[in-house]
This record gives structure tokens, sequence and C-alpha cells, in this order.
């Protein structure tokens, strides 16, 4: 009997091996599956030199005198008058802290080793990767195990929190200890997320704290409270504050203030900065013909004015009542079908925006090709609809169709194009002053060691040229070490930024896509629990094998 026992205990202990093993080969299978997609996508989008550039920044970022610059001063956390039982130090009702990482490496945790940075960053990638893949607990996991690494991984499960499990208290307690070691990003989600639980007050002392920090997010909410105040005042105040970044998205929050007093002299004074001034980052068509229809006739100003109102909207997650306005915008302009198609894309509804492009399409809207296009190239994976659509957006004279579909041509061997011929495209679009396809004429021409000349008259056009659509400030930064590089620069340089997952429109599709009728925080308990339960038998069968052992 006890031989029967024996042995039975060992064919559980197998069977529970192959089980684990089958689980997670047939999950690695299925990252491995997805990830060698992403690599292509990442590829198609000619992300090396970003990628490179990222890597030196979160170098640059781990130095103790990076480090040293960048503590929060203690002067600025928000004070609370009292507390209660069961409430933390923020506000919010304590359930459970049972899935709540809460391993603090310490406040004054250096972060200066190349090699553990470099682990860091693959396993954040890893991670967003996992994430667009709907394998949320396993890049929960890939961030937590980002601890040994950098603080910043606090920041980034905070972050995963809030967006991948809509669970709010856990982001709290892991975006608290981000904060508690100096990473100020960490103020702004903190403030919103007690926004949105309703505590006002603790959330713009959070605010406030982050704009003394600088922290540009935490300044725009400053503005935007006021704005619902309607203290246009005290938003313009506000938003002149971050008007010198030359940010065209940030300046664009102070035209709107300027439309909604009616004041149109500022708004063409803004207006005249950004197409005439040299390096401004983040212009795009968007803004360009918004700030146009503030100063068009009264059938304009109405389309924009409910524009903005749904974009006001989708920033708080609303987006049933965002898409209502989109829908009356749309009215008064057909370009209201784009913003209308962006808010079902980031609700993960992808065919319904589809349909929406399609329909922008149909009433000429030159951008719903682009918008189509990369439809099919990213969410469909299909090259040759993609191409379709690019093709016609090239047609209609949009320079992103034009520079999408050079890309197709030179990473795809579907076309059988040669990268002479993609570059041909990618020049249409940098004379048309796409900053992304003036950055690639660059690269270009000091690949090819051909004319040197040639490549610095590209790289002096990122700097000077006036009225760049989308320019990036890692496009500005890496054409200033460039021309260092080349004795023709010896100026300043643009501060560079720490590499973080964007939660952009994007991520933020294939979160919703993935996400559709899962409870992405009782999975991750199940995933856990079953995998207690496996080592737990795994355990036991260890044990039992070596009480058997002994007995002969």
């Amino acid at each position: 009997m006890e031989m029967l026992i024996s042995v039975l205990i060992v064919v559980i202990g197998i069977v529970i091996l192959i089980i684990m093993n089958f689980r997670n080969r047939k999950k690695m299978d299925e990252f491995d599956d997805f990830s060698r997609e992403m690599q292509e996508r990442e590829k198609r989008k000619r992300k090396v030199r970003e990628i490179e550039k990222y890597e030196a920044e979160e170098r640059a970022s781990f130095s103790e005198s990076a480090y040293d610059e960048n503590r929060i001063s203690s002067e600025s956390v928000p004070k609370q008058k009292g507390k209660t039982s069961n409430v933390d130090t923020f506000g919010v009702k304590i359930v459970s802290l049972d899935d709540i990482v809460t391993e603090d490496y310490g406040k004054d945790f250096i972060e200066y080793d190349k090699k553990e940075s470099e682990e860091y960053q693959e396993n954040i990638r890893t991670a967003n990767i996992f994430i667009m893949s709907g394998f949320f607990g396993e890049a929960r996991d890939r961030i937590v195990e980002s601890l040994k690494f950098s603080q910043r991984a606090n920041y980034e499960l905070g972050k995963y929190y809030y967006y991948c499990e809509k669970d709010n208290q856990s982001a709290v307690n892991t975006l608290n200890l981000a904060y508690n070691s100096g990473i100020k990003e960490a103020m702004y989600y903190i403030g919103l997320i007690e926004e949105e639980s309703g505590n006002y007050e603790i959330a713009k002392g959070w605010y406030v704290a982050g704009a003394e920090n600088g922290e540009i997010n935490s300044i725009i909410r400053l503005g935007k409270i006021a704005e619902e105040k309607k203290d246009y005042e005290e938003a313009e105040s506000i938003y002149l504050k971050i008007a010198d970044t030359k940010n065209a998205e940030l300046i664009y929050n102070l035209v709107r203030i300027y439309f909604k007093q009616n004041k149109r002299e500022k708004i063409l004074e803004w207006q005249e900065k950004l197409l005439n001034e040299k390096q401004i980052m983040g212009l795009n068509s968007e803004i360009i013909k918004n700030i146009e229809f503030m100063l068009g006739n009264e059938k304009d100003r109405k389309y924009v004015e409910l524009i903005n109102q749904g974009n006001e909207l989708l920033e708080k997650r609303d987006k049933g009542n965002a898409q209502k306005r989109f829908l009356e915008a749309a009215q008064y302009n057909e370009r209201g079908y784009l913003l209308l198609a962006k808010s079902y894309y980031v609700a993960g509804n992808g065919e319904k925006a589809k349909d929406t492009y399609e329909k922008a399409y149909s009433l000429g809207v030159k951008e719903a090709a682009y918008e189509l296009g990369k439809y099919f190239d990213t969410i469909e994976e299909n090259e040759k609809e993609a191409e379709k659509w690019y093709k016609i957006g090239q047609e209609m004279g949009d320079a992103k169709s034009i520079y999408e579909l050079g890309i197709l041509y030179e990473c795809s061997k579907e076309f059988g194009k040669s990268e002479e011929e993609a570059y041909k495209l990618y020049e249409k679009a940098a004379n048309m002053k796409y900053a992304p396809a003036i950055s690639d004429m660059i690269y270009y021409y000091n690949n090819r060691h051909e004319n040197g000349n040639k490549s610095k008259e590209w790289a002096f056009k990122v700097l000077n040229e006036t009225g760049l659509i989308e320019l990036g400030r890692e496009a500005i930064r890496d054409t200033q070490d460039f021309l260092e590089e080349m004795g023709e620069y010896r100026g300043d340089k643009i501060s560079e930024k720490n590499y973080e997952i964007e939660y952009d429109n994007d991520l933020i599709y294939f979160i919703e896509k993935n996400s559709k009728g899962r409870n992405i925080k009782e999975e991750t308990y199940e995933r856990k629990k079953s995998n207690f339960w496996m080592i737990f038998g795994i355990i036991i069968f260890i044990l039992q094998l070596i009480i058997k052992c002994s007995e002969y």
C-alpha cells in the first residue's frame, strides 16, 4: 500500500511538472510569436536610433549627480489635517494589501550601473510588449522584477495598475514609493487618481507639489482646473509658465484660453509664433487647423469649440460624452469624424474606428487616408491594404502617408522596392516639412558617405526651418549631437527625457481591446494562487521522495 502511495505521489508530481512546463512553454510560444511581430513592427517604424538614444538617456539619468539634482523637496509633500482608520495618507480607503508591492529599496538608492540600466530598460520594453499582447500578469511581473535595477519601476508599476488593472489603490501605493524615491512624475498620477476618487483638495495638493518641482503634467492639470472654474486669468497665468517650452501641444492650451475669451489678437500672436519660430516641437495638422478655425467664421468657431470640449472629456476618460461632442462637431465640419474615430480607437473598438475613418475619407479629409493605412498596417497587419491607403494619401498630398509608404517599401520584401525608391518618398515628405522624414534624410546621406554636405544641409533644416510638422525632442537632440560630431554645432543642447512606457492611443487601444470581458486584477490573483499550489505540490513531492529514499 505504501509503495502504491509513493508511486501515486511520484506520478502526481510528474504530472504537475509537465503541466507547469506546458503552460509556461505555451505562454512563451505565444509571447515569442507576438514579440517577433512587434519587433518587425518596431523595425518598420524605424525606432532603432530612438532606442539607442533612450538607452543613453537612461544611463545618464542613473548618474549620481542627475539623481541628486532631481530629488524632491520634502516641503512640497501635500499635508493632511488628520487621518482616519483604514485610510492611507492619500485619502483612499485600503481594502487589501495582498497585491500591492511594498518592497522599498530606500530613498537614498543611487542608480548608476550601466549593466543594470540596460537590464532595466530591457525589462520595461518587454513589459510593454506583454501589455500590447494582453499578457497583463506577465507584464506586471516583469515590471516588479525591474525594481532591483531602478526605483523608476515603481512609477511604471503604478501606471500599469492605473491603466491595465484599473486598480487605483495599488496604483497609489506604488506611485507613493516612486515619489519617495525622487520620481517627480509620480505626483501627477497620484493627484489624478485622488481627483477621480473625489478627493479634489488632496489632488490639487499633489498637482501643486508637482508644479513646484517642474512636473509639466501637473502644471497643465492646474491650468485645466482653473479653466473648469472659468478662472481664465489664472489659467492663462499657469499656461504662460510653460509656453517657453516650445511645445506646440502645451502652447495650444494657452491658445484655447484666448479662444474662450474671444482674444483674437492673442490667438494671432501665438499662431505666428508656432508657425514662424524655430524648433517648435509637436506641431501637427490638427493644431494648425484648429487655430485656423478659431480665427474663422461662426461655423468654424462652433466646430473647434465642440472639438476642444470633446478632447477635454477624453482626458477625463469620459468617452461617451466625448463622442457626442465629436459627432456634433462633424455636423459643422467633416474633420469631426477624425476625432470621433480616434475616440472609438482608444476605446478598443477598432472596427468602428475604421468605419468612421472611411466616412471621413469619403467626405474628403485627406488625413483619414493615413489613419486607414496605419490601421491596416499596425492592427490588421495587411500590408497590401495599407499600401493602398498610403497611396491614396499620397495622391491627396498628405506628407505622413508619403512617409509611411516609404517605410513600408523599405522594410517589407513583399513590394520589391529598392532603398532608393523608399528614400525618394522620404525626400518628398521631407520637402513638405515633415520632420521625421528630414531626420531620415540626414542618416541616409551620412550612412552612404557620399555627400557629407547633403547630410549637414538636412540637419540644419531640423534646427533652423520653421513650421516643421511633428518635430520631436529626440530628433532635435540627435541632430545637435550629429552636427557637434561634424564640428558644426557648439551651442546648448536640448534637455533629454527619461525612458518610460508611453500610454499613447495605440497602447491604450491594445489595453482596451485585450481586457474586454476580463477582470485583470482577479486574473493576476488567480495566476498567483495557481502558481502557489503548483510550487506547493512540487515541494510536497520532493519531501515525500526524500522521506522514501531515507527509508531505503
